[in-house]
């Protein structure tokens, strides 16, 4: 059209190529960090491309499941892929380094790979199942928005681990014998004195037992000052990212006088472009409401980028009287504080009118507690109308009907709907209104003739009340009464931290009988998905011991290995706290994989240590040799499984507008921490849960004894006096 231009203000189709671009190039870079760190470890390359090649075999088989299951490609199934990245190698690293060792000793290529795959069989399939089995109860649970989000990601996860699983007992020990023919090179000089070092410091522990658990209870002791400061927002959402500017108009103004309202506020940004980071603005406004929105860079559209634009917007807006400007995120996410960090509350009653004084002075009050902004109230801005209250008196007075008044306001504005009009280009809707110029105030209005019952013509005014209100286009009933949402953003801290202060400032209000404040749903919904978070988890732990206990055929050593699961809790909270992330879905995701995960490095070592217990070996000797021959591919699966995720901590991808670092960060940090407090305290904690079994065994045997042999004696003492 001539003079017209057309602008793509927000493509989706970008936004998923961007998505797929971060998702490749984070999936490749992955791949190849896990496999530069195999090379350090391994120092061959044949020998790296045979554990690398478990990472596209297993991708080929999960997509081949995926697509014969008639399910999509979307993006959790892409995270689920790159998220198994770092942990398909595990498998294939532990048969691996087992079959070397057996080549070391003198074996020949067959008899290793035989020999070293089957002593590792037990080890490799525990530490898989433990990792696939923290989603199974996701496959029973009812659905809800987070087991959806779990369920979705987490069978994409299991089938690579299956896949995996698969091929280290299949291609790996097959590779390795026919195609690795050169002897394995021996351990490098670092690599052998870390051996050293950790060998002496398993001998010091197992001596100084106690030492050793006092370290480790102080550990998981520490986790509480992290948890009570971290922020638990369960919420997510895809919405487009844009910092909006809110009008809140008190008084009803013309369409003129908003557009003068939001070029005002344009051009107080105008200059401040830059700073702001913004790729465009854009304003709305009608006869209801206006809005003005700051969309960044498309590729610097982050979290911490909107959180840096609020910062800066807010001393920027001009001071309008009668107005109110306030900073909002994109869309409705403020009632769920989509890591927004926001605190909100409902006012409940039953007149909007009264509602509405109310939310003013909560704004008011709740402006003066310190740490919170941009407190507002949601709802649709008030537009003025026209109430007619007929006088029952006059009305019988005059013997006009309040139908009748209806009627005539009712023709008045709307009109009366005639016949169709049939022309040659087909009918036409036919309506009689009143000259719009007749009805354009109050007076006019006001002088509306009615028919009273004497004949005569009476003026509207005379038997009705005329005055001008406040309403409003939409009201929000919860529970069958009106309510209102304030919210207010915090920077700091989160949200309990600033309850007890909203608490203070509501409950100081005077509240009309019949009217009320809570935190409402917003409160109810954090609580609920707490608790189905903490059912998954309680789950997920108990199949994770059913499962070890079952494939170690020992409860004891299934206790000692469960130890493994507060040492992440820690680290996981430690990092969260200091990196400064809520622990929002992704994170919970990331914790639930964690406890599979965390466990597999004891399994290794306890695995190998019980092959030695099994030939006669002393206990002591056993776990410190054990411990000493696993380190090297405990640090080799839990290294390559921390690189694999290091691209999504640091790159921060969004996948549909959800950030999905803060399940890495919690993956890497409890893996750091767990991993070197289980190597170095799990053989003294299965020592010392070895020994306490022992210690109960025994005193429950002489608890069963003692009656028996009671009754045996009196026995022997009959039959002597016999």
């Amino acid at each position: 059209l001539e003079g017209v231009n057309f602008l793509i203000w927000f493509s989706q189709g970008r936004e998923i190529r961007k998505t797929l671009k971060d998702l490749t190039f984070t999936g490749i870079f992955g791949a190849v960090l896990a496999a530069t760190v195999l090379f350090v470890f391994l120092r061959r390359v044949a020998t790296t491309l045979v554990a690398v090649m478990c990472i596209p075999f297993s991708l080929i088989v999960t997509c081949g499941i995926v697509w014969a299951q008639g399910r999509s490609l979307n993006t959790l199934t892409l995270l689920g892929l790159i998220v198994g990245i770092g942990m398909l190698v595990d498998n294939a690293v532990v048969v691996m380094e087992n079959i070397f060792r057996h080549r070391e000793m003198g074996a020949d290529r067959k008899t290793a790979a035989r020999r070293g795959a089957r002593e590792v069989t037990t080890a490799v399939v525990a530490a898989t199942l433990t990792s696939v089995i923290v989603f199974l109860p996701l496959i029973f649970n009812e659905p809800s928005e987070m087991n959806i989000y779990l369920k979705e990601l987490g069978i994409t996860v299991c089938l690579t681990l299956l896949a995996s699983l698969f091929i280290s007992q299949t291609l790996i020990p097959l590779a390795t014998s026919w195609y690795i023919r050169s002897e394995p090179r021996p351990k490098g000089r670092l690599m052998l004195g870390m051996e050293e070092r950790y060998q002496r410091l398993l001998a010091w522990n197992l001596r100084h037992r106690w030492a050793g658990v006092a370290i480790g209870l102080a550990v998981v002791a520490s986790v509480v000052y992290p948890f009570q400061r971290v922020d638990m927002n369960f919420d997510t959402s895809d919405a487009e990212m844009f910092v909006q500017v809110r009008y809140d108009i008190r008084d009803k103004v013309t369409l003129e006088a908003r557009e003068e309202l939001v070029t005002r506020v344009e051009q107080a940004l105008e200059p401040h472009r830059e700073e702001l980071m913004a790729h465009s603005v854009y304003s709305f406004w009608n006869d209801r409401f206006a809005l003005t929105r700051i969309y960044p860079e498309p590729g610097n559209a982050n979290e911490e980028t909107m959180a840096e634009i609020r910062r800066r917007l807010r001393p920027l807006l001009p001071e309008v009287a009668g107005v109110r400007l306030s900073v909002q995120d994109a869309g409705e996410g403020w009632r769920r504080h989509r890591g927004g960090n926001r605190v909100a509350f409902q006012i409940v009653g039953d007149d909007t009118e009264v509602l509405m004084g109310l939310s003013e002075e909560a704004i008011e009050r709740l402006q003066g507690v310190p740490g919170l902004l941009d407190v507002e109230a949601r709802h649709n801005e008030a537009q003025t109308e026209l109430h007619i209250e007929p006088d029952r008196e006059l009305v019988s007075r005059y013997q006009v009907s309040p139908n009748q008044v209806a009627q005539v306001v009712g023709l008045t504005f709307r009109g009366q709907r005639l016949q169709r009009f049939r022309t040659d280009e087909g009918e036409r809707e036919m309506r009689l209104t009143l000259d719009e110029r007749q009805t354009e105030s109050v007076s006019q209005l006001e002088n509306l003739s009615l028919h009273a019952g004497s004949g005569e013509k009476v003026p509207l005014a005379s038997v009705a009340t005329l005055t001008e209100k406040a309403g409003r286009e939409q009201i929000q009933r919860d529970n069958r009464l009106t309510s209102v949402w304030v919210s207010a953003r915090y920077t700091e801290g989160k949200s309990e931290d600033y309850m007890p202060a909203v608490a203070q400032a509501m409950n100081a209000m005077e509240f009309p009988y019949g009217y009320s404040w809570t935190f409402g749903e917003w409160q109810n919904r954090r609580e609920e998905q707490s608790r189905e978070f903490l059912t998954n988890l309680l789950l997920a732990l108990m199949l994770i011991f059913a499962v070890m206990a079952g494939l170690f055929e020992s409860v004891r050593q299934a206790v000692a290995l469960m130890v493994a699961l507060p040492f992440a809790l820690a680290g996981a909270f430690w990092t969260l706290y200091i990196t400064g992330t809520d622990f929002d879905q992704p994170a919970a995701i990331g914790l639930l994989l964690l406890i599979g995960i965390v466990v597999n490095n004891g399994i290794v070592m306890l695995e190998h240590t019980n092959q030695y217990r099994r030939q006669g070996m002393d206990r002591t000797e056993a776990l410190l040799r054990g411990g000493r021959e696993r380190l090297r591919p405990i640090l080799m699966t839990a290294v390559t499984t921390l690189i694999g995720l290091v691209p999504i901590a640091v790159q921060k991808p969004s996948l549909g507008g959800v950030y999905y670092y803060s399940m890495a960060l919690v993956i890497m940090g409890g893996l750091v921490v767990s991993t070197f407090l289980t190597s170095v305290l799990l053989p003294t904690l299965a020592a010392l849960s070895e020994d306490a079994f022992a210690f109960v065994g025994r005193g429950l045997g002489r608890l069963v004894r003692l009656p028996f042999g009671g009754a045996r004696r009196a026995r022997e003492r009959i039959t002597d006096g016999s």
